[in-house]
């Protein structure tokens, strides 16, 4: 990763913490969880996934 991208990228939890998240994401429990935890700098597992592949809510995601 180059000084340019790692920049970009340091601070990308911080922002999203700051954000108000749209309110598809925070009427929907598997969003907003999933959200929480990136922002806690949890990865998300193979079955969120698989559950995030197969939501109905595009505008949420």
């Amino acid at each position: 990763m180059s000084d340019s991208q790692s920049y970009a990228n340091s601070g990308w939890r911080l922002r999203l913490s700051k954000m108000v998240p749209p309110l598809a994401v925070q009427r929907d429990s598997l969003l907003s969880g999933t959200l929480r935890r990136a922002i806690a700098g949890h990865r998300i597992t193979v079955e969120e996934g698989v559950l995030l592949h197969n939501h109905n809510s595009l505008a949420g995601l």
